[in-house]
């Protein structure tokens, strides 16, 4: 048997898209606001040796969220959890440990959808409404079923209401992760903690912290006022660069450059010396991302940087990315986001994957 040319294979296609916004206009942007399981959060700040507190901490404090292990689905239909949690505040909830490509994931949108990605069998073992996935609607091996847990008569003694958690019965128990945003600045987020430590064991979790300097290195001179979308795309791949801590080949002779490949910084450039890369690495919400985008724009424009950047990336395996559209793996599933700052300007550049469907 021939070994297929597997190097012939075309790529799956992606949109690339850059969008300039003011302050306003970032604030009412529905794209970044609508991508819910926010899993990485990057900021890549040039001529900078020491960061400021106030940034450092912006998702250091008050973005702690719970991990739950074998927990029963069934038990997030219980009346006091959908009335005090899912329809009161902003719940966002995700189940790990599991693969969207063949496992049973589960979650709950912060407008109150609880979604399900399951295979074939089991959909139909849980005999609830739904539709074959759309990146699997040729071989129908995968569905998506979606509840609005937010209906004022969805709840006990509703024969849907009773049909729903029947179903979810069915189902083995599951790991989860979650995080709850109170209706009031007087309530406390970690209620929903407790209210579910009465049946279970609910673990507190904080963001992984990491952060590291690059040396010797130029800097992109990137205009928001006047520049097209190759220019930005030029410039979000040197960022790349930089998270993965590559070599370039700016302050390298021809000696001593790298033989199979070889990267420059584009151009217009300025030498600063030394990014800083900072990551945090957990769960957290769009309001905390919005708090790390706000720190940023202060620290540039008090301290006069050329710019900063923010790399947000979601969960790789949640049954939904971009508000409640179905997120896939198989073909550039890792979808995220990028934000440029400069001066009071702001640059929302975003990857969407192929919506192509698999054979």
């Amino acid at each position: 048997m021939q070994c297929p040319e597997v190097w012939n294979f075309k790529e799956p296609e992606s949109t690339f898209k850059s969008q300039i916004v003011d302050a306003n206009g970032l604030s009412n942007l529905n794209k970044i606001k609508n991508f819910y399981y926010n899993h990485l959060a990057s900021i890549i700040l040039p001529d900078t040796l020491r960061v400021p507190k106030t940034l450092t901490e912006t998702l250091n404090t008050d973005c702690d969220y719970y991990s739950i292990k074998n927990i029963n689905l069934q038990d997030l239909l219980d009346c006091n959890f959908l009335v005090c949690f899912v329809r009161s505040g902003t719940l966002t909830l995700l189940s790990v440990n599991t693969r969207i490509d063949c496992d049973t994931c589960v979650c709950i949108t912060p407008t109150g959808h609880l979604i399900l990605n399951v295979d074939k069998e089991t959909f139909q073992t849980l005999g609830l409404e739904g539709k074959v996935s759309h990146f699997h609607s040729k071989v129908k091996s995968r569905y998506f079923i979606d509840i609005d847990l937010t209906k004022e008569n969805f709840l006990p003694g509703n024969p849907f209401y009773e049909r729903v958690k029947f179903s979810l019965s069915k189902l083995p128990d599951i790991s989860i992760v979650l995080t709850w945003k109170p209706p009031k600045d007087e309530i406390c987020p970690s209620s929903i903690a407790n209210h579910l430590s009465k049946k279970y064991t609910v673990k507190q979790c904080s963001l992984k912290h990491d952060t590291q300097i690059v040396y010797s290195v130029k800097v992109p001179d990137i205009n928001l006022e006047n520049c097209n979308e190759e220019d930005i795309v030029d410039f979000v791949e040197w960022l790349g660069m930089v998270a993965l801590d590559v070599n370039f080949d700016d302050f390298v002779d021809d000696h001593h450059k790298e033989y199979l490949n070889s990267y420059q910084t584009p151009t217009p450039n300025i030498h600063t010396g030394q990014v800083r890369v900072l990551q945090w690495r957990g769960m957290f919400t769009f309001n905390a991302v919005e708090q790390l985008i706000e720190e940023a724009r202060k620290y540039i424009k008090s301290e006069g940087k050329p710019w900063a950047a923010i790399y947000v990336q979601g969960f790789s395996d949640s049954p939904v990315a971009w508000s409640n559209n179905e997120h896939h793996y198989f073909m550039s599933g890792d979808n995220g986001y990028i934000i440029i700052i400069k001066d009071d300007k702001f640059a929302v550049c975003t990857n969407e994957c192929s919506k192509k469907k698999y054979k």
